[in-house]
């Protein structure tokens, strides 16, 4: 998908609402322009809430070190994939997120007694059991959400942030859904009529979502191209009966 950028994105919305539109946001003195580049900061972040958008999934992965339990997450961390974490040495699941009763049931009651590294995020970073005498060499990875839906048009490579701060930085969110966003948030400010600016934004929200969604086709009869592949309605549907009769 291309993506705009965050002034033209703020040109749309501005002309739309019947604004006029400037050619730099950031640099301007309109205090429309000024609003709007506030409002698009706000908006990008809120909509990091509503999706687990894929263009936000990243992979991190460190090596543990001896006797060292304590590492610092990404600093784009924003959110830990459920069951994405393994630790890729000895091929098992990493064992958590564990809370704070568990965490400290582990400390009184257990010696580095387990089976697999469990794992605790806190403060910006994750915490290994066992924590003491921590074992070096476990290769840990897992998936996350980046809060970086900003990009950085830079040299070698991009960079990432949650926030825009110039007209030419790239807003990873479907143009169409972050101009509504925009015009909702300018109209409510003003104290204008929102309701069908509310419904247009729920809409695009709602189509943004779904073609950011993949999910796999689910046979009720015969396998097709995916040999192997059991049919979801047959004879092992039907229940078993007439024991004890």
């Amino acid at each position: 998908m291309a993506f705009d950028t965050a002034g033209q994105i703020i040109a749309d919305a501005m002309t739309e609402l019947g604004l006029s539109a400037v050619s730099d946001p950031f640099t301007s003195d309109d205090p429309n322009a000024t609003q709007m580049c506030t409002f698009l900061k706000s908006l990008g972040r809120d909509l990091l809430g509503e999706h687990k958008w894929t263009i936000l999934r990243k992979e991190y992965s460190f090596t543990t070190v001896l006797n060292t339990p304590t590492y610092t997450l990404p600093a784009d961390f924003y959110g830990m994939y459920d069951q994405s974490g393994w630790n890729r040495t000895n091929r098992l699941p990493l064992g958590g997120p564990l809370d704070a009763q568990e965490w400290q049931y582990l400390k009184a009651r257990l010696v580095n007694v387990v089976f697999t590294v469990l794992f605790r995020p806190m403060a910006g970073s994750i915490y290994i059991y066992p924590d003491t005498n921590t074992p070096g060499g476990y290769n840990i990875a897992f998936e996350y959400r980046s809060n970086g839906w900003v990009r950085v048009p830079a040299l070698p490579s991009d960079t990432y942030q949650d926030y825009p701060s110039d007209a030419a930085h790239i807003i990873q969110y479907e143009s169409n859904l972050v101009s509504r966003g925009l015009k909702l948030k300018w109209l409510k400010a003003h104290g204008f009529d929102t309701v069908s600016a509310q419904q247009d934004y729920n809409d695009a929200l709602m189509k943004a979502k779904g073609n950011d969604s993949f999910t796999p086709i689910l046979s009720l009869t015969r396998p097709g191209a995916l040999r192997g592949v059991d049919q979801m309605i047959g004879q092992q549907s039907v229940p078993i009966t007439g024991f004890g009769t």
